[in-house]
């Protein structure tokens, strides 16, 4: 056997201590241990710390600089691809006012398809909306966008269903196929027939127009400048918001009274209709002084005059024994000095005033 003394084991360091004497602490003497090269030469934390701190600042330029570039060409994407939309909806403006159905038609179609692009590309930037200040500019874009959507789509709806009967609206020169320029009366007919039609497309209509009206109320045009470079921001946003909301309430209407249109029109059984005609100079509740009166009838649509005549001849046959209001009394002094019963000429007090 070899001498134990020759192997290079670290000597137990055996000595009692008063800080040392626990017998499960093995006492080594460090000194006789030799230490790794490597920890000796191991560089200082912070060096390495300022060699990689301009790595990264570098890193983080190149990112922001592609960011700004990336959102600009987007911007710029955007700008054109509205430059676009708005030259189709000029186009679709011009075939309206040539009143020409079939361009009408074939420009809507073309109109969506540019705000199709144009959505797409302003998609890009819609992020952009959850940043203050500018955020509520992109946010708006988008309900506007929408709002053009729908209103494109419900007028597609009108162009496809009352197209046969634009005449009848205005458009083209009110003559039709086989025929020459029509009566008011043979219009009215031909509208009649077109009722069943029109009526169930109206609820879609009125449900698009009120899908836009709801996205453009989102936008408050008080957070726009009057002017921008020239150009007046606020006011014509204000009035473009009032035009959609009578619009939708317009088309909203409109579907009760097609619904209700065949009874109107008498065409199950024949009606008649007492029509009220006012001064609007003589101030009344319901809009002037009752002046004239006429009895209308209807049958299939087809209207004939029965009688009419002056308020105050119908007011001399009428025997009063309704008792006036005291404003009436009050103000209208003359006739009610002999009687406080209503004449006949005053009961539009209340536009539920008693026949």
């Amino acid at each position: 056997m070899s001498d134990m003394s020759e192997l290079n084991i670290p000597k137990i360091n055996t000595t009692n201590s008063s800080n040392q004497n626990s017998i499960l602490i093995p006492k080594i003497n460090v000194g006789s241990v030799a230490l790794p090269s490597r920890v000796v030469s191991a560089g200082s934390p912070k060096k390495l710390k300022r060699r990689g701190f301009p790595k990264i600042l570098t890193a983080i330029f190149v990112v922001l600089v592609l960011l700004v570039v990336w959102i600009g060409w987007s911007f710029f994407s955007v700008y054109n691809e509205g430059k676009i939309l708005v030259a189709s909806f000029q186009k679709l403006n011009a075939s309206a006012k040539s009143q020409d159905i079939s361009s009408i038609s074939s420009e809507i179609k073309a109109t969506k398809t540019a705000l199709s692009s144009f959505k797409s590309k302003y998609g890009s930037i819609s992020w952009i909306r959850i940043f203050p200040f500018v955020g509520f500019y992109i946010s708006d874009a988008g309900h506007g966008i929408n709002a053009v959507g729908y209103g494109l789509d419900a007028l597609d709806d009108v162009i496809t269903t009352a197209g046969p009967y634009m005449d009848l609206f205005g458009f083209g020169k009110g003559e039709r196929e086989g025929g020459g320029v029509q009566t008011a009366q043979e219009r009215i007919n031909f509208f009649v027939k077109a009722i069943p039609d029109i009526t169930p497309k109206i609820g879609s209509i009125a449900e698009k127009i009120t899908s836009a009206k709801t996205e453009l109320d989102q936008i408050n045009p008080d957070k726009y400048p009057d002017t921008f470079r020239g150009r007046k921001i606020k006011e014509p946003l204000k009035n473009g918001l009032d035009i959609v909301d009578t619009y939708a309430s317009v088309v909203s209407q409109a579907k009760p009274l097609f619904e209700a249109a065949p009874y109107l029109l008498g065409l199950d059984t024949p009606r008649r209709y007492m029509i009220l005609f006012q001064n609007d100079k003589e101030l009344r509740p319901t809009g002037g002084f009752l002046t004239a009166y006429a009895i209308m009838k209807v049958d299939k649509a087809r209207f004939e005059p029965v009688s009419s005549s002056d308020i105050y001849n119908l007011d001399a046959s009428y025997k009063a024994t309704i008792p006036a209001d005291t404003p009436i009394i009050k103000y209208l002094k003359g006739p009610y000095l002999l009687s406080k019963n209503l004449r006949l000429r005053d009961m539009n007090w209340s536009p539920d005033f008693p026949g």
